[in-house]
């Protein structure tokens, strides 16, 4: 993995969202905790935190927080972004995002409160049924 992070963090700048969420994702699974990629995958998705989908904005969190690294920057930019209108999350994006929020703490807050609106409507259209 520190092949592929030296490789990785010249050109992490120029990621497209889905980029920034997979190298983050790839090393919290396998547990390396990498300083400096993740620092500067923080840098850069919050240059582009707008272009995230509901998965980026679910999984990269998730990521930060299976590593246990708090980036509130990055952190607080996932917040905002994740309390426009997104029709196309689904349960798993909910549900990751909440779970991010709340290792780092984070309690009620607008973003906790959309989640679990949207979670209501996902419920009311039973698609969080078993």
């Amino acid at each position: 993995m520190d092949a592929i992070s030296a490789e990785a963090l010249p050109k992490i700048p120029d990621f497209i969202p889905q980029n920034h969420t997979n190298m983050a994702w790839s090393f919290a699974v396998i547990g390396k905790h990498d300083v400096p990629l993740l620092a500067s995958i923080a840098a850069a998705a919050r240059a582009t935190i707008r272009d995230f989908n509901s998965q980026n904005l679910s999984n990269t969190p998730w990521a930060f927080s299976t590593l246990g690294k708090q980036h509130v920057p990055l952190r607080e930019s996932i917040a905002a972004q994740s309390l426009r209108p997104l029709p196309e999350a689904e349960a798993q994006d909910l549900a990751n995002t909440a779970w991010a929020m709340a290792v780092f703490g984070v309690g009620a807050t607008p973003l906790m409160a959309s989640i679990s609106s949207s979670s209501i409507n996902l419920l009311r259209q039973g698609l969080l049924d078993g």
